[in-house]
């Protein structure tokens, strides 16, 4: 591979590092603040999933159909960057998370383990989900 492509690569796996350790640190931050209470917190969750945003933007069909295309193509492009520094950019999403956890108490610690677990979970099936949404 050329220098000035894996650089790029690179920069687009830091990135998307930098982006993912914000948005943990945030999300973490922000269930440890909104814990005291739930029943709000909870109401203002936006959906889950990786384009919960575009549901909040009243797309036309045609809107929905070209982000759907741009998502996909760009999906072969994260890919790519996953396997070449996929290594690295998992270690530093556990070693975020490890350091997360040591603030927490050990009640917000088995919270959090429980919140991560589910939405793993949750990921999982929209994984098995997407290819047949696809057909």
């Amino acid at each position: 591979m050329n220098a000035p492509r894996r650089s790029r690569l690179v920069g687009i796996g830091l990135l998307a590092l930098t982006f993912t350790v914000g948005m943990l640190a945030g999300a973490a931050g922000s269930r440890v603040l909104n814990a005291r209470e739930p029943a709000r917190a909870q109401a203002e969750q936006p959906k889950p999933g990786p384009h919960y945003l575009f549901d909040e933007l009243d797309l036309q069909p045609g809107q929905r159909a070209a982000i759907e295309g741009i998502m996909s193509r760009r999906r072969v492009l994260m890919d790519s960057v996953w396997k070449e520094h996929g290594a690295p950019i998992r270690a530093a999403y556990d070693s975020t998370r490890a350091e997360i956890r040591t603030v927490l108490t050990p009640e917000q610690r088995a919270e959090y383990d429980a919140l991560r677990a589910r939405r793993e979970q949750e990921r999982e099936r929209e994984k098995q989900a997407a290819p047949a949404a696809r057909r």
